[in-house]
């Protein structure tokens, strides 16, 4: 493809006033909480208020994904930098089988359904 046709198209496209570029980046975070309406993450990475996404989540064999928006970001002192970042579920789409929010309905189904047994002792003054 010659050079005159390539700058015409790049001429086209930057002139087009329906353009639209996305810069997307990956993060490694790690799931602390997850509810129907949002998640708890933790990373390295700060993480803008306001800034939407692509949550996926590998559980097993399963991955599950959804929108999201962070709506907030708290500074973890420590010894290395972390951060803990809110999420919320956007409703971009109907949430499919694939959809984390759809994953913890499902466990909450499962565990209701289950006989669970919980035993804890404590020490201290009686």
């Amino acid at each position: 493809m010659g050079a005159d046709v390539m700058r015409a198209r790049l001429e086209a496209v930057l002139a087009a006033e329906d353009a639209m570029g996305v810069l997307a980046r990956e993060t490694r975070a790690r799931l602390v909480n997850v509810s129907t309406s949002g998640c708890l993450l933790e990373s390295e990475t700060y993480l803008e208020i306001g800034t939407t996404g692509t949550l996926r989540v590998t559980v097993g064999e399963g991955a599950y994904s959804d929108a999201v928006r962070v709506t907030r970001a708290t500074e973890v002192k420590g010894a290395s930098p972390a951060w803990q970042i809110g999420v919320e579920f956007l409703w971009t789409s109907r949430p499919g089988s694939w959809s984390l929010r759809g994953m913890v309905t499902r466990l909450r189904r499962e565990i209701a359904q289950q006989e669970i047994a919980v035993s804890f002792s404590s020490v201290g003054p009686n």
